[in-house]
């Protein structure tokens, strides 16, 4: 069952110093995805693609467009945040074991997957600070580079821990990494969240109120690519 089993990626976690958690898969037991909220990285979209050009194993998602809670009358939970970014690493694998002999990295895909939309550039664009396939920055993200800082959210597939401090390092985060117990919430209107969460999976009330915010997203993750 796709759906059970992209949910329960994350029943093996680790915390390590560098406050990363990893998720280990029990459909590939070889594989493993390492996950960092750093904070107020200069040039995301252009940081984005510099880091996945080193060896298509790394990748940044904007954390502004995935759950930050399960329901709207929670607090900001991270466990929501870090289920859905296991459920979409689950179908990247799948999607890749199915397609053989492609080119496209399984971190790029995790992001099309995590992503409303099934359309692969815009889940790029707009999930991945505007990182492509091939691993550069599109156009309007160069356009985007102009000192700003953002939060990001680092993944990282089959790399260690030395290897993510790396590329950490030369995301020139100001503030250092943060535990996923405080990441920050990043909407002051919990019922305007609820339902552009709503909105972005194309998701039904009924489908909300049935199984709560989180698991609808989640079964959406996992059901999008299945014909």
């Amino acid at each position: 069952n796709i759906c059970s089993s992209a949910y329960t990626t994350n029943s093996s976690i680790e915390k390590h110093s560098i406050n990363m958690e990893v998720i280990t898969f029990a459909l590939h037991p070889n594989r493993k995805l390492n996950i960092a909220y750093i904070r107020n990285i200069v040039n995301a979209p252009s940081r984005s693609s510099e880091i996945n050009l080193k060896d298509n194993r790394f990748a940044l998602l904007d954390p502004r467009r995935l759950l930050h809670s399960s329901d709207y009358e929670q607090q900001a939970s991270p466990k929501a945040l870090i289920n859905q970014i296991g459920a979409a690493a689950n179908v990247a694998l799948l999607r890749g074991k199915q397609r053989k002999n492609d080119n496209i990295a399984p971190v790029l895909d995790t992001i099309v997957c995590i992503a409303g939309t099934s359309n692969p550039n815009f889940a790029l664009r707009d999930y991945g600070f505007g990182i492509s396939y091939s691993g550069q920055a599109t156009n309007d993200a160069n356009d985007d580079d102009d000192g700003t800082t953002s939060d990001a959210i680092l993944i990282g597939f089959d790399c260690d821990k030395g290897e993510m401090e790396e590329v950490i390092e030369k995301l020139g985060a100001i503030e250092a990494v943060l535990t996923f117990s405080s990441v920050p919430c990043s909407y002051s209107d919990k019922k305007k969240y609820v339902q552009d969460m709503i909105k972005s999976y194309k998701l039904t009330k009924e489908e909300v109120n049935a199984f709560g915010l989180e698991k609808s997203v989640i079964m959406r993750i996992a059901t999008k690519f299945i014909n």
